[in-house]
């Protein structure tokens, strides 16, 4: 309200000396004075504009912390992410890395392109066993951070409307450098004005005649003026490209700020600080040049500059200076902007890291080391479950060369714990805490069949799109040991249902027989209680089950489950007593 009646003042108080006080300076000099003012106010009102958006931004940021700490996904705003495809396409799908309510979106709180792609990468990527260690002491760093992971991610949300990210900026940065003509065009900027301007200074002086340097000056200018309409438009077309992602590099600009103001550390910390800073002349104060560059190539833009532009643009060539500033700053920033935005984006997916870390009490830091021969955890749990959901297991996989094989009824926890045991593998290969209070396992690669899904485009029924999954599975994990002492991880959910209970058993004991030969390490789920007494798999299968119980309410009568891992082969089911419960029972089932 204050920029509108600041306004008007002026406004009033030029038309009132136009027409009521003959032209009085010193009413003219009073509107001057208001309208100062009313640029005051414009720039206070930018200011305070700015902290509303940022205060909104932490709220937003507060709120989903305490959405994320209680699995609330409805109050998580969904960063988008593309889902990947083929092999690590259906781990993706059948772990829930990716899309709603995913571990992705759980933990995700990167709001760079490249920090959204390095976590993705990771999720996807197994790490080694150093890299590995390396972000676990960056986590453990991060963590203890809180303010600063805060403006981190504030900062970060501060460019939810910037839709092109870096790439544009990085691109010209990166790009060819200027062409023959634009080399000339500068070239022609720097001896013009010379010219122009030694030629008034021996006509003030009367070292050369009036007409000598009159029309030496007029000769420049209207050069000046041609080259102008002729040839910077290409330069105007480079103004456009940089100045356009002026506004997002301001908040860049105050991201980098925030990484050169961590603590000096000698790990993976360090070095990502240490990128930003480097030369004593970091990415923010690089970043902060080139925004003074840019302002200086949008004066033809600034209404009030535009007549003192077009003097500079005749006299002196303004726009190819510019552009040579700008061309100095790219070659010297060349190499060094690409690894900016990378330390950028990994100190981004850390901090993601960081976050879940220090809300998850009682985690772990896995131990990940080819010297492993089998997976060990204890209290492992979903990680995408709710604290005061989650039931916590010990599990050994792989334990003597052996797979485990989960039996129970239906909803008793089987599934869930091959996901648990996918999803926290996931999180322990990407440097992340996993949701357990021991984990030590080898390197490995998930491979997963669980979501099955036919396809009637492709004319692959149910049965023949698991059989292609499996075999995939079994090819994949004949390359395993890798030279870095990484195994093949399997984990399939209720395999082969599509065909009877004969042909099924002698099937899922070819396909588990195959991956216990490549040296795999697994857990496969099954309802089928006969196959731990298949010949070929009796010997090689640790057994284990969850059970349900029934209990009275009220008069009504249901079924619970505890959710605890009990050794052995499941001794109940609970089909009929399901039925039951729906209403679908028949007379039969009622005698």
């Amino acid at each position: 309200m204050l920029r509108v009646v600041t306004f008007l003042i002026a406004a009033a108080a030029v038309v009132f000396t136009w027409t009521q006080l003959d032209h009085s300076i010193v009413g003219y000099v009073a509107a001057g004075l208001v309208f100062a003012g009313f640029l005051a106010v414009v720039a206070a009102d930018e200011g305070v504009q700015e902290q509303i958006a940022e205060t909104t931004q932490r709220r937003r940021y507060v709120d989903e912390l305490a959405a994320r700490a209680g699995r609330c996904w409805s109050e998580i705003s969904e960063v988008e992410v593309e889902p990947p495809v083929g092999e690590a396409g259906c781990v993706a799908q059948d772990l829930d890395l990716f899309g709603h309510a995913s571990v992705f979106q759980w933990l995700c709180q990167a709001r760079t392109p490249l920090g959204i792609a390095r976590l993705r990468r990771w999720l996807l990527e197994p790490a080694g066993e150093i890299e590995i260690r390396r972000r676990q002491a960056a986590v453990q760093t991060l963590a203890q951070l809180e303010s600063w992971r805060e403006q981190l991610a504030v900062r970060g949300r501060m460019l939810h409307r910037c839709l092109t990210g870096p790439n544009a900026f990085l691109d010209w940065v990166g790009g060819a450098p200027l062409s023959a003509g634009q080399r000339n065009v500068i070239l022609f900027s720097r001896v013009s004005p010379v010219i122009l301007t030694v030629a008034g200074l021996l006509w003030v002086l009367g070292a050369v005649p009036p007409a000598v340097g009159g029309w030496t000056m007029l000769t420049c200018m209207v050069a000046n003026i041609a080259v102008s309409v002729f040839c910077t438009g290409a330069i105007h077309d480079v103004f456009f490209r940089i100045s356009t992602q002026g506004g997002e590099m301001q908040h860049y600009r105050a991201l980098f700020g925030l990484l050169a103001d961590l603590p000096p550390d000698d790990g993976l910390v360090g070095d990502l600080r240490r990128v930003a800073t480097q030369d004593d002349r970091g990415a923010e104060a690089q970043l902060r040049s080139l925004g003074r560059l840019v302002q200086l190539s949008n004066l033809r833009r600034a209404g009030l500059f535009l007549i003192v532009y077009l003097v500079v643009q005749i006299l002196f060539m303004w726009d190819s200076h510019v552009l040579a500033l700008m061309e100095k700053w790219r070659l010297r920033n060349q190499q060094k902007a690409p690894q900016w935005f990378a330390a950028l984006g990994d100190i981004e997916a850390l901090a993601s890291l960081a976050a879940a870390a220090r809300d998850a009490g009682g985690w772990c830091y896995p131990e990940i080391t080819a010297d492993a021969a089998h997976i060990e955890v204890s209290a492992i749990g979903h990680p995408l479950l709710p604290d005061d959901e989650r039931v916590g297991n010990d599990v050994a996989v792989g334990e003597d060369g052996s797979f485990l094989l989960v039996s129970g009824s239906n909803m008793s926890g089987k599934s869930t714990l091959l996901r648990s045991l996918g999803v926290n593998t996931a999180l322990a290969q990407s440097g992340a805490p996993v949701c357990a209070t021991r984990f030590r396992g080898p390197p490995l690669s998930i491979q997963t069949s669980m979501r099955i899904q036919d396809s009637l485009e492709d004319g692959v029924s149910f049965f023949m799109a698991e059989l292609k999954r499996l075999k995939a599975i079994v090819d994949r994990s004949a390359g395993f040991p890798d030279d870095d002492g990484r195994r093949c991880l399997y984990l399939l959910d209720e395999i082969l249902q599509g065909t009877n209970s004969v042909e099924r058993r002698i099937a899922v004991s070819r396909v588990i027989g195959r991956l216990l030969e490549n040296g795999a390490l697994g857990a496969v789920s099954t309802h089928d209680l006969g196959l731990a007494d298949e010949p070929v798999l009796k010997s090689q299968c640790r057994n284990v089950h969850f059970r349900e119980h029934f209990i009275d309410e009220n008069g009504q009568r249901r079924m619970a489950f505890d959710y605890r891992l009990q050794p052995g082969v499941a001794t109940t089911t609970n089909a009929l007593a399901l039925l039951k419960l729906v209403g679908l029972e028949t007379a039969e089932d009622g005698e």
